[in-house]
């Protein structure tokens, strides 16, 4: 969408700066054509015909939408989330749990979690840490941090 909108944006200027007309191509045409029966059929529950330049418009825009999160199914779909515990370097072993975390939080579509709910993600975090007498250590760090605060 933003490559259209930038294009859109070109053949503006130039429309103004040549004084002739050059056409803006549809957005439906910038489109993959092998996914538009899909989207069509799928998202819209119209044919290719009933679809307005405005509806492929909102379509994509709305993408740029955040969702609100579900905390509880992200919470759930997250107790799965696990320390290996058999990674012997602790640095490495953290960064594996890292890395899973954000995989699954790609794969839930909510990446943006850490900066909208940071506590949240700790608590995500702190759950999965292994094992339960490292989990309980950093645990009571955390308490002593927000009570310093």
């Amino acid at each position: 969408m933003d490559e259209y909108l930038a294009y859109s944006r070109r053949v503006e200027v130039l429309n103004r700066g040549m004084g002739g007309t050059m056409f803006l191509m549809p957005l439906a045409a910038c489109i993959d054509q092998k996914i538009v029966p899909r989207v069509c059929a799928h998202d819209f529950g119209k044919s290719f015909e009933e679809i307005t330049e405005n509806d492929w418009r909102d379509y994509f825009l709305s993408a740029r939408e955040v969702q609100e999160l579900d905390l509880d199914s992200v919470a759930k779909a997250m107790a799965s989330l696990k320390m290996d515990t058999k990674i012997r370097d602790a640095e490495s072993r953290v960064g594996r749990l890292l890395a899973d975390f954000y995989d699954k939080l790609e794969q839930l579509d909510v990446a943006h979690l850490p900066e909208q709910e940071p506590k949240q993600s700790v608590k995500i975090l702190t759950a999965a840490i292994r094992p339960s007498q490292l989990k309980a250590t950093v645990e009571r760090q955390l308490t002593r941090e927000a009570n310093k605060a």
